[in-house]
Order: structure tokens, then C-alpha cells, then sequence
């Protein structure tokens, strides 16, 4: 009921610009204990399809993700 709209718009920037079924590799810097997590464009790829079978950096990586998001510090 008492809700306040946030109406600011954020500036795009170059980097967020997303480009339908055009996919780059992304790096995640080491985090909590876990080395840098490197997802290439045929892993992300593999994460955006519905059906495509998970492979071990897919898996390995997007669980190191998942720990540091529900890590409870």
C-alpha cells in the first residue's frame, strides 16, 4: 500500500549493452576461497539453453557462485 516508486533511470554504458545470441567469456576474480571463475561463451551458451546437458565449469562455477550469494557472513 505505501509503496514509493524509484523512477531514476540508469545510464546505459557500453558494457551493458546485451546483444541477443552474441555471447563473451566472463571472469570472476577469486571469492571467498575460491580461485577466479572463468565462464567462456560455449559455457554460457550452455546456460542459457533449456535443454543443453551441464558440463563440469558450469557446474563447478555456477555452485562457487551460488555458495558466495548464500554464504552467510
Amino acid at each position: 500500500q505505501n509503496f514509493l516508486i524509484d523512477d531514476y533511470n540508469v545510464p546505459a554504458r557500453e558494457s551493458n549493452i546485451v546483444v541477443p545470441d552474441t555471447f563473451t567469456a566472463r571472469v570472476r576474480p577469486p571469492c571467498n576461497g575460491f580461485p577466479h571463475q572463468i565462464f567462456e561463451a560455449k559455457d554460457i551458451a550452455i546456460l542459457c539453453s533449456p535443454t543443453a546437458r551441464l558440463n563440469d565449469v558450469c557446474i563447478n562455477s555456477c555452485a562457487a557462485l551460488l555458495y558466495s550469494e548464500l554464504k552467510i557472513p
